[in-house]
């Protein structure tokens, strides 16, 4: 597996990128996907050993090669944001009712603005074919993306030169799935 060393140093760094980097790969369950949450206290020798009164537990199963735990992935890395709120974040950008009908998974990725005609973003790893495509705009600029190396690769078509405004590629994977949040 060709993995970049760049993406190895992150995963280095931060335990939960590394649990959701083997959940990807491997699942851990025939179900497409499930998503618990749960508090737990902990005893009075717990509290007064570390101070802390209660602890978070989340849970996912799923099977290998899930496209949306690489949306999962992509965002935690790119927003920084705690997983628990991640994956409800990631989540929501496919409704706000508490099920989720998924046909496709759609991983937004802002290329900014560009002095040049091609632009390089690294998506650290990402091993799956998606389409790619510009979010709509009101720019008269054509571009053609593609994915190469685990970096999409942005090209101005209609020009050779940058761009000024800040486009967003959106990445589609097809893929079905029912979700409940209960």
């Amino acid at each position: 597996m060709d993995i970049p060393y760049s993406f190895v140093k992150l995963i280095q760094q931060d335990i939960h990128l590394w649990e959701l980097c083997k959940l990807y790969q491997e699942g851990n369950s025939s179900d497409p996907i499930f998503y618990g949450f749960s508090s737990v206290y902990n005893s009075y020798d717990e509290i007064k050993k570390t101070g802390i009164m209660y602890r978070h537990f989340s849970e996912i199963k799923t099977i290998p090669k899930n496209p949306l735990i690489l949306h999962f992935i992509y965002s935690y890395i790119t927003k920084n944001i705690r997983p628990n709120d991640n994956i409800i974040h990631c989540l929501e950008t496919y409704s706000t009712l508490k099920q989720f009908d998924i046909n496709k998974v759609r991983i937004k990725i802002p290329i900014g603005k560009h002095d040049k005609n091609i632009k390089e973003i690294p998506l650290y790893y990402f091993p799956i074919e998606a389409t790619c495509s510009l979010m709509p705009h009101k720019q008269k600029e054509e571009f053609e993306c593609s994915i190469k190396n685990h970096s999409l690769i942005v090209r101005r078509t209609d020009q050779e030169t940058g761009w000024d405004y800040p486009h967003t590629i959106e990445l589609v994977i097809p893929y079905t799935l029912k979700i409940y949040l209960v």
